[in-house]
């Protein structure tokens, strides 16, 4: 049995050949954890993702029912249910962990679990140039798409710049795998200091590079990207919770604090071992924005 089952929720084409690259550099040996994609382009691009995985990955591709809104929770909650793994570690598509993300996070669950939640450090488009939010202030103007309706907003943690294909958005037969116009090569800095996530949450150091959110006000971040908890935590709290509204992207953050503090689960978060967020321009929009 795998130690690990890593989790990606997928509705967008692409990002396949970097998530598959990230997991097969992880120093964790490759019979220690478990990839589970649900997937709602599996009707598309089952055969293809088979193919280009071949047996370099214990992985499970899971079929996932499309629907035009953001299904986030329900679609996590189907990949727990095929997960084999004591601890789940949540890798969003656009994400690209470390080699040592697998092995640090399963570390820090040995020595703190099991009652744990942890968080690692995200490495943005501020943070690779020794910037950061926390620290400075220094944030830029961010565009994304939601449906057919460009948003803008000032993001804190902004993408790494890569260029992407100009149909990186539209699912078709040459893009199921990639989006990206050049393979994506992570260099990692020597340093890099706290990201907005990291820093906003880290309040007590507990060993050399790990941290421990004491606060009693929701501070947990669950960002589904170099995130984990043990897999008995959320089967002992009832999976993850759905939110309150059908079709609500995010926010759902307070309510998996509440759940696990509640459980007597600790928040954990490593300064150490980092995961790069990647471009991701377009998400699904809520169902507000398809009230007529």
């Amino acid at each position: 049995m795998p130690l690990i089952s890593v989790v990606t929720i997928a509705y967008r084409p692409g990002y396949i050949d970097s998530m598959v690259n990230a997991l097969q550099n992880q120093i964790m040996p490759k019979n220690q954890f478990q990839w589970v994609l649900t997937d709602e382009l599996h009707h598309m691009r089952a055969s293809e993702v088979t193919n280009f995985i071949g047996d370099s990955l214990n992985f499970k591709h899971i079929a996932l029912e499309p629907v035009p809104y953001s299904n986030t929770a329900h679609a996590i909650n189907i990949a727990l249910q095929h997960c084999d793994g004591e601890l789940v570690y949540f890798m969003a598509d656009y994400s690209h962990p470390h080699p040592r993300c697998l092995q640090r996070q399963w570390e820090i669950y040995q020595k703190y679990g099991p009652k744990v939640f942890i968080s690692g450090p995200l490495l943005d488009r501020l943070t690779t140039q020794g910037k950061s939010y926390w620290i400075d202030g220094v944030a830029v103007n961010h565009v994304v798409k939601v449906g057919d309706k460009s948003i803008g907003y000032v993001e804190h943690m902004p993408p790494i710049e890569i260029p992407l294909t100009d149909n990186y958005e539209t699912p078709s037969s040459d893009n199921m795998i990639s989006i990206f116009r050049e393979p994506f090569i992570p260099i990692c800095p020597s340093f890099f200091p706290p990201d907005a996530r990291a820093g906003s949450i880290s309040s007590v150091s507990i060993e050399r590079g790990l941290y421990e959110s004491m606060e009693t006000k929701t501070q947990w971040f669950y960002c589904g990207r170099n995130d984990s908890a043990p897999l008995a935590v959320f089967q002992a709290i009832g999976g993850f919770p759905l939110p309150s509204v059908k079709g609500q992207h995010g926010g759902m953050d307070a309510d998996l604090e509440k759940l696990m503090r509640a459980y007597g689960c600790r928040y954990l978060v490593d300064r150490l071992a980092p995961c790069y967020i990647l471009p991701h321009p377009f998400r699904k929009p809520e169902m507000e924005f398809n009230v007529v």
